[in-house]
């Protein structure tokens, strides 16, 4: 059964829309207006029913699950009603508009207990003063057909599909009165428009496509566009609510990328029902086409929304988050795939997402968990914040934060392209900061709590601008193939600086380590670097301290120059002030300056290998051993040990060296220059050389022995010897050697003094005093020569042994013996026994025979340590076997020379003192 209602009265047909500006909107809702009239022409055409109007009330009773009527018009005036009395709420009655020329004008009401379709090619409208009441409403400008609907859908796995056909191009759905839905609602078109009200307990829909697809599951129904429209657009600036569903803003529109197809000024709601459902808003451009919100966006869920193509060709538009615009939702995901995402609202979210080929972020965000995510370019022109235990996570091409804006989070990570991606920070602040990419700038401060990591990918650089900081943790920034530049100050539990080439402008600090490593292009380090309780380890092909700074750390200081990776050769290593434990300087190729005071609490070793080290400045280890070694070393500044051991092929002494213990100086072949005071306070000291130049009034004291030989060796070979000019020396034993030995200033020892040029050729000329309090002084030489003006004075006995021998005067407390093939004495010998040979010159009154034991004493025995290991370096009277052929005791200086005299204080009178004449013995 059907009626219809006369016809009483003409509306102009609607236009067609197009590509609607604001503006133009707001004219197409106002053609809304009072003049529509009431539905007439019904035809029902699919099911059983009836329609009955009386006066303004049109009441359409149906009796089958399902049922289509033709309308020549669907119009209900605002004074007028139509009511749909369904058999039940999964009921559904589709009103199709036929052969219409204008669009469906709804001002009045229009109740049902079921789903209603309302479907009109040339538009449906929802006037200011319509009132909806259904359990579903759908409004579209696509058909649908009539065996379809009633079948309800096509079979498609556990759905049933309705397929909503191509309409007339972009012809307008739009609402600004209240349409209420205890389901769903969904506003199908070319073009969708609200400026309403929107309620529903389920889903409610904006879709613009050119054809769409319901998908009919149990009582709800989802919503799929299908083919793209050329204008398609979709506009909320009303009020839209989902109590338990999902709100969805959807445009398929092609043939302008740059055009604004999503557009929301209104406010969309999607709350959660009681049974979890619903909640999720999602706002979306399937084709080209821009979306643009600047309302309020509320889902209790979730928020999407998506510039991403679904269509071959389409190009995909920008997301633009205005100014004004507040969401909220526990995830927010946004989304311009293959195109700009701006954002200038506010958020309110556990999580989230702006992503995009680029994403630009124009106002503050303060979220539980952000990512800015970009293919291309991320630019942060405003703070970005995460929630007390969130992650800021931002990614792109290139990322650029704007000077002066703030990120904090939690964790964050900060990530360009490894190819070519630039990245510049500005004040990062967080537990776990993360920065890398290509080239890395720090504009700001980088304030972490337990981790910062910065680094560089291949070839790429890494700037800091200002203070890098882990208040808890490790600072690492690394650019392995690249430059590291700090200009402000780094300090956290542990640092490491780590690039081609490291320059560090600004102090470091750390409570534990800190590690300085550049590869080819070195360290220059023009700042402090500081460890309150770890090491300071500093690496380089090249090591370059600027004047003034300081390098302290609790444990140890190494300065390590080495070859590069690239095979660079190891370069230079200026090192200024130091303070630490220990102290380990190196290269294996370059020179070494020690430009700066240095203090260690242990030991202090520096090693040039093969280049010059030259010491300007003091060093001092309390507790333990200084050791040098080069090629060459100048030690310009004082040295103060507790054991010192200088090992170069030329050194040059000038200034003092102070030990507790040993001080050992060897030049191996090369020459020691001596201008300040060597000092063993409680040890030996030991300088060797082939040549050994000691200035006028330098000494050299130990408290054990001293041993001053210019004998040069190389691998434990004694080659020929050198020149000794020895100024003074003080020790229990003195001991001098060499090809040329001139003593030049007071030898002093408690036992033994003994000088040894036994080499062929050897010569050891004496102009000062040679004195030992207790024991013996033995000189051996192929020649001799005391000065006149020379004293020895021995508390036991003197021994001169050579060829040719010129003595001055001599003392002992027990024996004088000098041997050789031609003696002259030109000063007086006083002991209890003299012998010298029958030929000697000028003895008449030169020898004078003391009381027999009134200066004679027992020598002083040496002690144990002291004759350990190899004799020849200790025992004074054997000399090394390469300088002795034949037998040994040819050369033993207590042994007489076949025409020596003897004299023996024994047959004179004890009160009587002989000066003997070898010619005329009495």
């Amino acid at each position: 059964m059907h009626s219809s209602k006369s016809k009483r009265g003409n509306v102009a047909a609607a236009p067609a829309m197009r590509a609607l500006t604001p503006s133009m909107l707001a004219a197409a809702v106002a053609c809304v207006c009072g003049n529509a009239w009431a539905v007439q022409g019904g035809t029902i055409v699919g099911g059983q029913g009836a329609i009955a109007t009386q006066g303004a009330t049109t009441n359409v009773s149906q009796a089958s699950d399902k049922m289509v009527v033709n309308w020549k018009s669907f119009d209900i005036g605002q004074s007028e009603t139509v009511n749909f009395a369904q058999p039940t709420a999964s009921s559904a009655v589709l009103n199709r508009v036929v052969g219409a020329t204008k669009a469906t004008e709804i001002l009045g009401a229009l109740n049902a207990n079921g789903r209603v379709f309302v479907v009109n090619q040339a538009g449906v409208m929802f006037g200011k003063t319509a009132s909806v009441n259904t359990d579903s409403l759908v409004a579209s400008t696509m058909d649908i057909d009539t065996q379809q609907f009633m079948d309800g859908g096509r079979a498609s796995g556990s759905e049933r599909l309705l397929d909503l056909k191509a309409g007339s191009g972009s012809a307008l759905v739009s609402n600004e009165g209240k349409l209420n839905a205890k389901t769903q609602v969904a506003l199908l078109g070319g073009q969708v428009v609200n400026t309403g009200n929107i309620r529903a307990n389920g889903n409610v829909t904006l879709g613009a496509a050119r054809s769409a697809t319901l998908g009919i599951k149990n009582s709800t129904f989802s919503v799929t566009l299908n083919a793209p429209e050329l204008n398609a657009m979709v506009s909320n600036d009303g009020l839209v609510v989902s109590q338990g569903g999902d709100v969805r803003l959807s445009a398929m529109g092609t043939g302008d990328a740059l055009r604004k197809v999503v557009t929301n000024t209104g406010t969309l709601e999607a709350h959660t029902a009681k049974l979890g459902t619903g909640g999720a808003i999602v706002l979306g451009s399937d084709a080209d086409g821009q979306v643009s919100v600047s309302g309020t966006l509320a889902g209790d869920k979730s928020i999407s929304i998506e510039t991403a193509p679904r269509v071959q060709g389409a190009k995909g538009g920008a997301v633009a988050i205005e100014q004004g615009a507040r969401l909220q939702a526990s995830d927010i995901a946004i989304n311009a795939a293959g195109n700009t995402t701006t954002s200038a609202g506010a958020y309110i979210a556990d999580r989230l997402t702006l992503s995009g080929d680029n994403v630009i972020v124009n106002s503050a965000i303060d979220a539980g968990n952000v990512n800015l995510n970009a293919r291309l370019n991320v630019q942060q022109n405003a703070n970005v914040s995460a929630a007390a235990k969130g992650v800021v996570n931002v990614s792109g091409g290139s990322v650029t934060q704007a000077d002066g804006v703030i990120t904090r989070g939690q964790a964050i990570a900060i990530a360009g392209a490894a190819d070519n991606g630039a990245v510049k920070t500005a004040t990062l602040q967080g537990s776990d900061i993360r920065v890398s990419g290509k080239n890395v700038t720090l504009a700001g401060d980088v304030l972490a709590d337990q981790r910062l990591e910065v680094s560089a990918a291949q070839g790429g650089n890494i700037t800091a601008a200002k203070q890098l900081k882990a208040s808890n943790g490790s600072v690492m920034v690394n650019a392995t193939t690249g430059n590291v530049v700090t200009n402000g100050a780094v300090s956290g539990n542990d640092v490491q600086l780590t690039g081609a080439k490291v320059t560090v402008n600004a102090d470091v600090n750390a409570m534990r380590d800190i590690v300085v490593s550049g590869g080819a292009g070195g360290v220059n380090q023009n700042a402090n670097l500081t460890s309150t309780a770890g090491n300071v380890n500093v690496y380089g092909s090249g090591i370059d301290q600027a004047n003034g700074v300081t390098t302290t750390a609790a444990t140890g200081v190494n300065l390590q120059a080495m070859p590069a990776a690239n095979g660079t050769a190891p370069g230079a290593i200026h090192a200024q002030a130091i303070n630490a434990a220990y102290v380990n300087i190196g290269t294996t190729g370059g020179a070494v300056s020690l430009n700066g005071d240095i203090n260690a609490d242990g030991g202090i070793n520096v090693n040039a290998m093969n280049g010059a080290l030259v010491a300007q400045k003091s060093m001092k280890a309390a507790h333990g051993a200084i050791n040098l070694n080069a090629d060459s070393i100048a030690a310009n500044g004082a040295i103060d040990a507790n054991q010192v051991q200088l090992q170069a092929n030329g050194i040059d002494l000038n200034a003092p060296i102070t030990a507790n213990a040993d001080v050992t100086i060897d030049a191996r072949m090369g020459q020691v220059t001596q201008t300040r005071d060597v000092v063993s306070k409680s040890g030996n000291v030991a300088i060797t050389g082939g040549t050994i130049d000691q200035a006028a009034g330098v000494k050299t004291t130990a408290a054990n022995q001293v041993r001053l030989m210019a004998n040069a060796t190389s691998n434990g070979q004694t080659y020929s010897g050198g020149v000794a000019n020895i100024a003074n020396a003080s020790g229990r034993d003195v001991s001098v050697g060499g090809r040329s030995v001139n003593l030049n200033g007071a030898l002093t020892a408690d036992s033994t003094v003994q000088a040894d040029a036994s080499m062929p050729g050897g010569v050891i000329t004496q102009k000062g005093a040679l004195t030992s309090d207790y024991g013996s002084i033995n000189l051996r030489a192929e020649t001799i020569q005391q000065l006149a003006s020379s004293n020895t004075k021995a508390g036991y006995s003197v021994a001169l042994q050579g060829s040719k021998i010129a003595s001055g005067e001599i003392a002992a407390g027990n024996m004088i013996n000098l041997s050789g093939q031609e003696v002259t004495l030109g000063g007086k010998l006083s002991a209890p026994q003299v012998s010298v040979p029958a030929n000697a010159k000028n003895a008449a009154g030169n020898i004078v025979i003391t009381q027999s034991g009134g200066q004679s004493q027992q020598p002083v025995q040496p002690s144990p340590e002291q004759i350990s290991g190899d004799p020849s370096q200790h025992a004074p009277w054997q000399p090394a076997p390469e300088q002795t052929s034949g037998d040994p005791s040819q050369h033993a200086p207590w042994q007489p020379a076949p025409y020596q005299m003897s004299v023996n204080p024994a047959t004179q009178s004890q009160s009587q003192s002989i000066a003997m004449n070898p010619a005329v013995q009495r």
